[in-house]
């Protein structure tokens, strides 16, 4: 098993045998289908970005006793983590302010 999900990983996921339908039409594979392919292509190529060794610490997590490390979400927990001193020196400020 991996230390993290990988992309190959998250795309055998999806073709678990579920039931997506759009705009009426059943999909049959939402990983080739047009209307679904570039978001679960782009979710893929995240998951394996945080599988780098490079940025496994700042895109994952290993909670305790869990088998492998999970990606950081959004919310809370995400903003808690970002806070740390790991991180702030690799988060560079965003400012939405104009001069």
């Amino acid at each position: 098993m991996a230390i993290c999900k990988t992309g190959a990983e998250h795309l055998a996921s999806l073709k678990d045998g579920r039931t997506v339908y759009i705009d009426g039409a059943l999909v049959d594979d939402v990983t080739v289908h047009p209307a679904f392919r570039r978001s679960v292509a782009s979710a893929a190529s995240l998951y394996d970005f945080q599988t780098a060794p490079e940025n496994l610490e700042l895109m994952t997590f290993a909670p305790e006793h869990a088998n492998r490390r999970i990606r950081i979400l959004g919310g809370s927990l995400q903003s808690t983590l970002l806070a740390s001193p790991r991180h702030k020196k690799q988060v560079p400020p965003f400012n939405l302010a104009t001069s």
